[in-house]
Protein backbone atom coordinates (compact mmCIF):
# COMPACT_ATOMS: atom_id res chain seq x y z
CA UNK A 1 0.00 0.00 0.00
CA UNK A 2 2.93 2.30 1.05
CA UNK A 3 4.47 2.12 -2.96
CA UNK A 4 1.07 2.68 -4.31
CA UNK A 5 0.80 5.89 -2.29
CA UNK A 6 4.03 6.84 -3.35
CA UNK A 7 3.67 6.17 -6.61
CA UNK A 8 0.25 7.80 -7.29
CA UNK A 9 1.54 10.71 -5.20
CA UNK A 10 5.01 10.93 -8.01
CA UNK A 11 2.26 11.19 -10.26
CA UNK A 12 0.66 13.68 -9.30
CA UNK A 13 3.50 15.58 -8.73
CA UNK A 14 4.76 15.10 -12.08
CA UNK A 15 1.42 16.05 -13.68
CA UNK A 16 1.22 19.68 -11.48
CA UNK A 17 4.60 20.07 -12.78
CA UNK A 18 3.80 19.60 -16.37
CA UNK A 19 0.44 21.69 -16.20
CA UNK A 20 2.58 24.27 -15.17
CA UNK A 21 4.94 24.30 -17.59
CA UNK A 22 5.84 27.52 -19.72
CA UNK A 23 3.95 27.11 -23.19
CA UNK A 24 4.40 28.72 -26.01
CA UNK A 25 2.24 28.72 -29.04
CA UNK A 26 2.28 30.72 -32.41
CA UNK A 27 -0.62 31.41 -34.47
CA UNK A 28 -0.20 32.73 -38.18
CA UNK A 29 -3.59 35.20 -39.27
CA UNK A 30 -3.88 34.60 -43.18
CA UNK A 31 -7.39 35.71 -43.35
CA UNK A 32 -8.02 39.34 -40.67
CA UNK A 33 -10.60 38.48 -38.42
CA UNK A 34 -9.81 35.04 -37.71
CA UNK A 35 -7.34 35.43 -34.57
CA UNK A 36 -10.49 33.62 -32.01
CA UNK A 37 -10.49 30.70 -33.97
CA UNK A 38 -7.14 30.34 -34.40
CA UNK A 39 -6.58 30.66 -30.63
CA UNK A 40 -9.46 28.30 -29.53
CA UNK A 41 -8.56 25.56 -31.78
CA UNK A 42 -4.83 25.49 -30.47
CA UNK A 43 -4.36 22.17 -28.59
CA UNK A 44 -2.83 24.05 -25.56
CA UNK A 45 -5.49 24.42 -22.43
CA UNK A 46 -3.36 27.00 -21.06
CA UNK A 47 -0.92 29.04 -23.30
CA UNK A 48 1.71 31.36 -21.17
CA UNK A 49 3.47 33.28 -24.37
CA UNK A 50 1.11 33.54 -27.54
CA UNK A 51 3.25 34.94 -30.87
CA UNK A 52 1.17 35.90 -33.71
CA UNK A 53 2.26 36.85 -36.92
CA UNK A 54 0.22 37.72 -40.16
CA UNK A 55 -2.70 40.09 -41.24
CA UNK A 56 -5.33 41.44 -38.01
CA UNK A 57 -8.09 43.80 -38.19
CA UNK A 58 -10.08 45.42 -35.86
CA UNK A 59 -11.76 42.54 -34.68
CA UNK A 60 -8.44 40.50 -34.01
CA UNK A 61 -7.33 43.88 -32.14
CA UNK A 62 -10.52 43.91 -30.17
CA UNK A 63 -9.99 40.42 -29.25
CA UNK A 64 -6.41 41.15 -27.89
CA UNK A 65 -7.75 43.76 -26.12
CA UNK A 66 -10.60 42.21 -24.09
CA UNK A 67 -9.06 38.35 -23.57
CA UNK A 68 -11.68 35.53 -22.90
CA UNK A 69 -10.94 31.59 -23.15
CA UNK A 70 -7.37 30.88 -24.11
CA UNK A 71 -6.32 34.19 -24.38
CA UNK A 72 -6.79 34.66 -20.40
CA UNK A 73 -3.38 32.67 -19.12
CA UNK A 74 -1.52 34.66 -21.52
CA UNK A 75 1.66 36.25 -19.87
CA UNK A 76 3.75 37.32 -22.96
CA UNK A 77 2.29 38.64 -26.11
CA UNK A 78 4.34 38.95 -29.20
CA UNK A 79 3.01 41.24 -32.18
CA UNK A 80 5.99 42.09 -33.88
CA UNK A 81 5.26 40.16 -36.85
CA UNK A 82 2.06 41.52 -37.66
CA UNK A 83 0.72 43.44 -40.33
Amino acid sequence: MHNLTLSFSLALMCGITAYAQDVTETVVVETPGTLIDLVANLSSPRINTLVVKGQLDANDLSYLGAPSGKLRTVKELELRDIT
